[in-house]
């Protein structure tokens, strides 16, 4: 995850990839991705309660909030032919998972759902010298929500039958 406003190529978190070679530096290009990747918020959650010595239930939980900014030189040359002005993507995420998990011996099993949502906009302007700007963008609103089941029979230690079943739909 990374958040950055680089005005120009010389500038930002960013700036060594952008403009150096990706076979440069390895500290510095790591440094400058895990610097970049501070900036932006992930929330993580996770909850797990032992209901009986067979059975207990998982809660996963998940967040992003994204909004990155570059600045690019699109051919790679000194020459202006085609450049990135204010390339943006804002994005935020969430994401649930809860499970049901037993263990009865030689039955394993595990029973789910799971919700995800993501709402992103992409703005992408191109100058091209003597044409002008043309703006490519997109954006959309994406919402998927499953439910499933796993059972695994053990007939010995190295012989399962194992059995799934999921249902997945998206918006």
């Amino acid at each position: 995850v990374t958040a950055e406003r680089a005005r120009v190529a010389t500038e930002g978190l960013g700036a060594r990839l952008l403009t150096g070679s990706y076979y440069g530096n390895t500290v510095q290009i790591w440094s400058a991705l895990v610097a970049a990747a501070l900036l932006g918020l992930v929330l993580t959650g996770a909850v797990n309660w032992k209901i009986t010595d067979e059975i207990s239930f998982r809660s996963l939980t998940g967040y992003v909030d994204h909004n990155g900014h570059d600045q690019v030189d699109d051919d790679m040359t000194s020459l202006p032919v085609t450049n990135t002005d204010d390339f943006s993507r804002i994005s935020e995420s969430l994401s649930q998972e809860f499970n049901l998990i037993g263990d009865h011996g030689s039955v394993r099993w595990i029973v789910g759902a799971y919700y995800f949502r993501e709402n992103y906009h992409l703005n992408l302007p191109v100058i091209i010298p003597g044409v002008g700007t043309i703006n490519l963008g997109a954006g959309s609103n994406i919402k998927n929500a499953a439910l499933y089941g796993d059972v695994t029979y053990s007939f010995a230690e190295n012989l399962r039958l194992n059995v799934g079943l999921r249902y997945n739909h998206e918006d």
